[in-house]
């Protein structure tokens, strides 16, 4: 069949959109039963028996428009009081000759007389109106029902009204069903049926995008092509009038009626029933270049438009909108984040490529316009699963601290759910190791923005948990070769270990008031009374925070009368990359960032998965150090490795260096040449032999050096430091 590529339907603006649509079911319907069609980038390309000169006399001599009526609004034409156009409009219909417009006559007909029989002569009220909408279904014909049920929907709990056509078939004061006629008679002669002059010109313009003088009106199109809407600023002038080819109208509203809404009943509910409208969900202020959050506060919704790259018949599509079928795992999708991972995650198939998102926003003062939001592909990420490890959290936070919630949240923790929404539809769009770091520093951000508004978080009304359970995959999905990741890495999965008491203790207990329990396999958080807690992080300057968590440490080693440093971690952080941290090379802010994000991982389960990883890797002759992904011979300052001998666990070929809490106390207090004549006794008091008696730095220098302290380091680098810091003999005797 030949192959047409209607270059003036595409999937954006949403009007061209349902253009394509209407040419799809048209011919379908009406001529070839065999007619497919599919999108190829930005352009729909149309199979069937005819060429382009063909179809255009289909739709110029044969096309019967369907009736398009809305007898329940008072500009539809049928009451007294409606306007002389609409009633004249009307009238032209209702006596016509054209065999092209009997299914109008019929419908008019059938609607009068329903009318004249349940006594209906004006408007219906508000509390009426429901009636005459029963009596309206019951009374139309099969093709006359099909606009109907794309603006209407009758619920056992009232009448719904599908966002896509307005509320029941106008946009404002906008009637479609007015304007689709008045749209009709410029192409349409209804006496004779035959094509106006000036209908082969426009019909070219708008299927094909054909250049020519004159091809548009100044008609209203209303929402779905907000640049023909006029107004401030559209034109060369201060103010636009509105232009429209007739044919997008037209197409436009033949297309819509794919998107029957129908009365969804949901087995989990008690209510009558719910209105299920194609690929509709609650509209989300994000994930778009000109998004406020404030957009989310608004009634609405929003709709993503399936695009196909294979040709595809009016019946496959059908089933696809009649279904409109989204979910992710095993739940239908409620909001527009929810849409965005259902696309990456498969969760809606049938041979969709890609979404077109859209939203009715408020722009241009108070006018609603269809909102193109971005493209979304259907494809599988390798990692789009790892977004299901805090369904269930993120749900209860969108639930209290969401757009709708009432009363409103802490000013920050609505932040931190709009940025966590931002980054979890930039990765649906990127998939990139990047986007999805920067989903955990979201998730870090939420996590800190709730304990800092630890009251809000934790009443009776709200309740919201801490998040844990993050997998160990999140790992090597965010990794990226920036030293601030590596540091934190090492810096979020440290612990301390009692084997005594059989006790640990993880950084991120310093970090917000929670209690890490579970078994040997994996952890669970929950929150701490005040008077149970140990945070000592601050907001200011990351070195003030290490340096308070080091002297928490320091207490807790205390209480359980530690003989030496406990603790470890199993990553390890590069020397390397602790000298740029205490020189001030690195970025603290997203260092910071990144350890609250990584914090949430299930630590233990990384530490089952690590010794899993050693015994597979036990007799292959590739000898990779796992704990550290650093080679070079990069080594801090003299002072950091003074003080940092003082910090290390307990070995085999090291002494046990009691615990000096004075030695960091004096650091991170500035005086570098105090804590290294402390750290240079230790040493020798322990058997040790430093090269150097004391050593003089600045305060600064001395501050950050305290708190790089905290930075696990591998067995490896301890013995390097020795090697640097220590006599040889001395080194030698103590390998």
């Amino acid at each position: 069949m030949p192959e047409l590529i209607l270059s003036g339907c595409a999937p954006i603006p949403l009007a061209h959109y349902l253009k394509a649509l209407g040419v799809l079911r048209l011919v379908s319907e009406q001529a070839d039963p065999l007619a497919t069609a599919c999108w190829r980038g930005d352009q729909f390309v149309f199979e069937s028996r005819f060429n382009r000169t063909s179809l255009a006399e289909f739709f110029l001599r044969e096309y019967s428009p369907t009736p398009v009526l809305n007898p329940w609004n008072g500009d539809g034409g049928f009451f007294k009081d409606s306007r002389a156009g609409s009633i004249e409009t009307l009238r032209k219909f209702s006596t016509s000759k054209s065999d092209r417009l009997r299914a109008y006559r019929a419908t008019i007909e059938s609607i009068r007389c329903a009318f004249l029989t349940h006594e209906v002569s004006e408007k219906p009220a508000d509390d009426r109106k429901n009636d005459v909408l029963q009596v309206m279904r019951s009374s139309l014909g099969d093709l006359a029902l099909k606009w109907f049920d794309a603006v209407v929907v009758l619920t056992g709990s009232g009448t719904k009204y599908p966002p896509l056509l307005g509320s029941g078939g106008n946009d404002g004061s906008i009637d479609f069903g007015r304007n689709f006629m008045q749209r009709l008679l410029l192409v349409i002669d209804p006496e004779s049926g035959e094509a106006s002059s000036a209908a082969e010109v426009f019909l070219n313009a708008s299927l094909f995008q054909e250049a020519s003088c004159g091809a548009t009106t100044s008609d209203k199109i209303g929402q779905f092509l907000p640049g023909s809407a006029g107004g401030a600023n559209s034109t060369a002038g201060f103010t636009g009038n509105p232009t429209a080819n007739p044919w997008d109208y037209i197409l436009m509203i033949e297309g819509a009626l794919l998107f029957a809404a129908a009365s969804l009943k949901r087995l989990e509910s008690s209510s009558e029933g719910v209105l299920a409208f194609p690929f509709c969900v609650h509209k989300v202020g994000t994930g778009y270049d000109s998004a406020a959050r404030a957009d989310g506060d608004l009634n609405g919704c929003e709709i993503w438009l399936p695009l196909w790259a294979q040709p595809t018949g009016l019946k496959e599509i059908s089933t696809i909108f009649n279904e409109g079928r989204s979910e992710f795992n095993g739940k239908r999708c409620r909001s527009g984040v929810d849409f965005a991972r259902a696309a990456i995650m498969l969760g809606v198939d049938r041979g969709i490529t890609a979404f077109e998102r859209y939203a009715l926003l408020e722009r241009n003062g108070q006018s609603n316009f269809a909102t193109p939001l971005g493209r979304y592909a259907v494809k599988r990420n390798a990692h789009a699963d790892l977004l299901a490890d805090f369904d269930s959290w993120y749900d209860r936070l969108r639930q209290k601290a969401g757009t709708q919630a009432n009363p409103s949240p802490p000013a920050s923790i609505a932040r931190a759910l709009h940025s966590l929404e931002t980054t979890i539809f930039e990765f649906c769009r990127h998939g990139t190791p990047d986007a999805l770091q920067k989903v955990i520093i979201a998730l870090g951000t939420a996590e800190r923005s709730m304990a800092g508004s630890f009251t809000w978080t934790t009443k009776d009304t709200n309740r919201l948990p801490p998040l844990s359970g993050l997998r160990p995959e999140w790992i090597n999905a965010v990794t990226t070769d920036r030293p601030e990741f590596r540091l934190a890495l090492a810096l979020a999965g440290t612990k301390a270990w009692v084997e005594s008491s059989r006790t640990s203790h993880w950084i991120r207990q310093h970090l917000e008031p929670v209690l890490l329990t579970g078994n040997a396999q994996h952890l669970r958080a929950r929150w701490l009374d005040q008077d149970d807690q140990d945070v000592a992080w601050q907001e200011g300057p990351l070195a003030a925070s290490l340096n308070g968590i080091m002297m928490r440490r320091h207490l807790w080693m205390d209480r359980h009368s530690a003989d030496c440093w406990l603790d470890k971690s199993s990553r390890y952080a590069p020397l390397e990359d602790i000298t740029a941290f205490i020189e001030g090379r690195t970025d603290d802010r997203l260092l910071a960032d990144l350890l609250w994000g990584l914090s949430l991982v299930d630590w233990q389960a990384v530490s089952i998965a690590d010794r899993a990883e050693r015994a597979e890797e036990k007799d292959s002759s590739h000898r990779y150090d796992w704990r550290t992904d650093a080679f070079h011979q990069a080594v801090p300052s003299a002072f950091y490795a003074l003080l940092k001998l003082c910090h290390r666990p307990k070995s085999d070929t090291f002494p046990a260096i009691p615990l000096t809490p004075a030695i960091h106390r004096q650091a991170a207090a500035g005086r570098g040449l105090e804590a290294s004549r402390l750290a240079v006794r230790r040493l020798r008091a322990s058997g040790c032999a430093p090269l150097v008696r004391e050593l003089p730095v600045q305060a600064d220098t001395a501050r950050r050096t305290a708190a790089a302290l905290l930075f696990p380091i591998s067995p490896r680098d301890l013995r390097l430091l020795e090697k640097y810091a220590l006599t040889e003999t001395e080194s030698q005797t103590t390998s």
